[in-house]
C-alpha cells in the first residue's frame, strides 16, 4: 500500500506546535492573530487537507476574505463572531461552523477578556503563515 502514513507529518501535537504570526495575501501581519499548523496531507482524492489552531486576541479580526476551498471552524474556547456572506453570527465554545469557499467572510475575536481559540479544518490547506491561505477582499480605497 506504500507509505500513506508518515508519523512526523500525520500525527501532530497541535497544542504544543510552534505558533506563527498569521499573514494576509500580501504578506502583511494580521495583528493579534497567531496560529499553529497541525497534521497536513494529500488526501486519497488528491487534495491537500489540514488542521490548524488559531488564537485571536481581544480586538483582533481577520479582514473580509475568501479561500480557494471550504473550511470548518470549531471553537475551543472564548467567544467572538464570524461574518459570512453579509451576516454576523456569534460564536462560543463548542460551536462549529461550515464556511463555503466562495462566501466572503471574516472572523472577529472578543472585544475583551480571554482570546478566541479555534480549530480550522481546510481543503486545500495552506499553513497559517502562508500568503496563499486567503485572498483579502479590498475596497477601492485600499
Amino acid at each position: 500500500m506504500g507509505n500513506l502514513f508518515d508519523v512526523a507529518q500525520h500525527l501532530v501535537d497541535l497544542a504544543a506546535a510552534q505558533q506563527h504570526q498569521v499573514i494576509d495575501d500580501l504578506g502583511v501581519d494580521v495583528t493579534g492573530i497567531e496560529g499553529a499548523s497541525g497534521a497536513r496531507a494529500v488526501s486519497s482524492l488528491g487534495v491537500t487537507m489540514g488542521v490548524d489552531q488559531l488564537v485571536l486576541q481581544p480586538g483582533s479580526a481577520f479582514p473580509p476574505h475568501i479561500h480557494e476551498g471550504d473550511h470548518l471552524l470549531y471553537v475551543l474556547s472564548g467567544a467572538g463572531s464570524v461574518h459570512i456572506d453579509g451576516v454576523d453570527h456569534l460564536l462560543r465554545a463548542g460551536q462549529s461552523v461550515f464556511i463555503p469557499a466562495v462566501y466572503e467572510h471574516g472572523l472577529r475575536g472578543p472585544q475583551e477578556g480571554g482570546p478566541l481559540k479555534i480549530i480550522s479544518f481546510s481543503t486545500p490547506h495552506h499553513p497559517v503563515d502562508s500568503a496563499h491561505r486567503m485572498t483579502v477582499i479590498r475596497t477601492e480605497q485600499e
